[in-house]
């Protein structure tokens, strides 16, 4: 499902309550800032979720904790400043992850552990100016 470059602004909790069976989900360009928790709840199948080119400055512990096909995130072109440890838990598929062109200035030492499978990941154009740890290759 695309719904991209469409000025939604907010995003209703039960918005995707009745498309569970949904594999991709493209939110670009919708002038979002949050999201709020639960949104995904009902998407188990989803593979790709692609949230680039909005507002977001947070995200909600255990937001992708549902999606455990997920194997891509891109949230490239937000507002993101800093994520939380437990962000990712739950997601242990996941292989890209796009966080590109953000405000990030830390990276928690604990953001990443969990995920195994990861072979990309983008944190270019951020804040970036210590890590707490440090991050192993891929």
């Amino acid at each position: 499902m695309n719904i991209s470059n469409n000025p939604l602004k907010t995003l209703d909790t039960k918005l995707f309550n009745k498309t569970t069976r949904l594999t991709t989900l493209i939110l670009r360009n919708v002038n979002v800032t949050h999201l709020p928790s639960g949104i995904f709840d009902s998407l188990i199948d989803l593979v790709t979720l692609d949230l680039g080119g909005n507002q977001i400055s947070s995200l909600p512990n255990g937001i992708f904790s549902k999606q455990y096909p997920l194997e891509s995130i891109s949230l490239e072109g937000n507002a993101i400043e800093q994520l939380d440890p437990a962000v990712f838990e739950g997601v242990s598929r996941l292989k890209k992850i796009d966080l590109s062109h953000n405000k990030i200035s830390t990276i928690h030492p604990q953001l990443f552990a969990n995920l195994l499978q990861i072979d990309e990941l983008d944190l270019g154009y951020n804040n970036l100016s210590r890590g707490e740890g440090r991050l192993e290759p891929v």
